[in-house]
């Protein structure tokens, strides 16, 4: 993670960020205030990284996320810094393990009295942000520029932002233009935000899942046929019709695809959980894979539509069954 607290400021950072959130293609955006600061808890006194931040859902930064901090940033109070002070506050563990807190701490800065927070959370940094056990707190941008002298500007060093659209990146270099626009996070700082990527893969996964579970089941349950088709012959020559043989195919295949769906369903959500759980200890505080009560009706759904889409074909293969040719043989 590199961290830079001489560089130049970028100011306006509040206005500048809903101006920015406001770009078509945006997904999330948060200014980044970098400062190096003596932070104290109890008899602990030792230097970290302070991040000012504007919390949002879903974004993370310097791998820590801010979704432990109140939304918004209210002491800032359209500039006049006279709303209400949150006192929150997000440590790494190293910045943690350095200051001896943990949960519900109560944290100052050396040389202002007035300044006191209050740990929120204590996360492990992702080791894809390069924080690793670098002691950093993260807390809202306002509290952040008081305690550090970037009031009078509404400084910030830099900006994130969370966009899968590379067109924005002339809006982006318009906003400040002296500053510069660099991609994928090469600030060292991370922003997760919604991916048009993630929507491409999910619609290629249920074309896939419907397609191959189609073809599957179809080649399955037609052996199945084709090895009954003695038994069928019987139940024609007593009487029994063609498209009641056709409803039997068609509930079984059904029945079988139901039951496989919930099978998945199952051995789903145990993976979700156990992927969660390892990330949470190797590489992140927060999960990397969720498992919303729409995937129980969007599973069942598939499953059902898979054994639909094989019934034409079992049931062609019930339609040629030859009765005079498989009694014969009998």
């Amino acid at each position: 993670m590199a961290i830079d607290v001489g560089s130049a400021q970028l100011g306006a950072a509040h206005p500048t960020s809903e101006r920015i959130a406001g770009i078509d293609g945006v997904d999330a955006v948060t200014p980044v205030r970098t400062s190096l600061v003596r932070l104290q808890a109890g008899s602990a006194s030792e230097y970290v990284v302070l991040l000012g931040v504007l919390p949002q859902s879903g974004v993370s930064v310097a791998g820590l996320s801010t979704a432990h901090l109140t939304p918004g940033d209210p002491y800032y109070a359209n500039g006049s810094y006279d709303g209400e002070w949150t006192g929150e506050l997000v440590l790494s563990e190293g910045a943690a393990g350095l200051l001896n807190a943990t949960n519900g701490s109560a944290v100052g800065v050396a040389g202002q009295a007035n300044a006191s927070f209050t740990v929120a959370d204590v996360q492990r940094a992702s080791t894809a942000s390069g924080a690793g056990q670098l002691p950093v707190a993260v807390v809202h941008l306002a509290e952040s520029q008081a305690v550090t002298g970037g009031t009078a500007s509404d400084t910030a060093d830099q900006f994130v932002v969370a966009t899968d659209t590379p067109a924005v990146k002339d809006d982006l270099a318009a906003v400040y233009p002296q500053s510069r626009v660099v991609a994928s996070g090469g600030g060292g700082l991370s922003a997760i935000g919604t991916s048009k990527l993630a929507l491409a893969i999910a619609v290629t996964a249920f074309v896939v899942a419907v397609v191959v579970g189609t073809l599957f089941v179809a080649t399955a349950l037609g052996l199945e046929v084709a090895a009954d088709r003695a038994t069928y012959a019987t139940l024609l020559a007593i009487g029994l019709r063609t498209r009641s043989l056709a409803v039997v195919v068609a509930t079984q295949a059904v029945a079988v695809t139901l039951l496989g769906g919930v099978l998945g369903l199952v051995l789903g959500g145990g993976g979700v959980v156990a992927a969660n759980a390892l990330a949470r200890r190797y590489l992140t505080e927060s999960a990397i894979a969720a498992y919303p009560p729409a995937v129980v009706p969007y599973g069942l759904g598939t499953a059902v539509a898979v054994g639909l889409l094989a019934t034409p074909y079992l049931v062609w293969l019930v339609t040629r069954t030859d009765v005079l040719d498989h009694l014969a043989t009998e």
